[in-house]
């Protein structure tokens, strides 16, 4: 998927960042459910890659989370949504929302638990 002009520099940060962190960072379109970037590790989170999970979007984050996760994971995504719609823009930059889920790696039932951390920008 390619990158709309106006993110390609915050792109380009994150991926400069990423580079030394020791945690995967991406960017999660809200409004499309696309996954617009994902860190360039070769096993981008639990042993999936970057291509998989730009190709599944926001669906990423349920397809990975341990069976009895899901649910809990789909209701994250919908209070972040609730939260984020009463927020006014000018201060939702203020806010991040996280919280810990299991995740399965490498495609098995072996699960650890992860701490995700979501933050609003917006790029004008």
């Amino acid at each position: 998927m390619a990158v709309d002009g106006k993110l390609k520099h915050v792109v380009d940060t994150l991926d400069l960042l990423s580079s030394v962190m020791p945690c995967p960072a991406y960017i999660l379109d809200v409004d499309t459910e696309n996954i617009i970037y994902a860190s360039t590790y070769p096993l981008f989170v639990g042993g999936y890659s970057t291509i998989e999970a730009k190709s599944s979007g926001k669906k990423f984050f349920t397809l990975i989370s341990a069976p009895e996760d899901r649910i809990f994971i789909e209701g994250v995504f919908e209070k972040i949504d609730e939260f984020y719609n009463k927020v006014s823009l000018e201060k939702a930059h203020n806010f991040s929302i996280s919280f810990r889920s299991c995740l399965k790696f490498f495609q098995k039932f072996f699960v650890a638990s992860f701490r995700h951390v979501f933050a609003i920008f917006i790029v004008k």
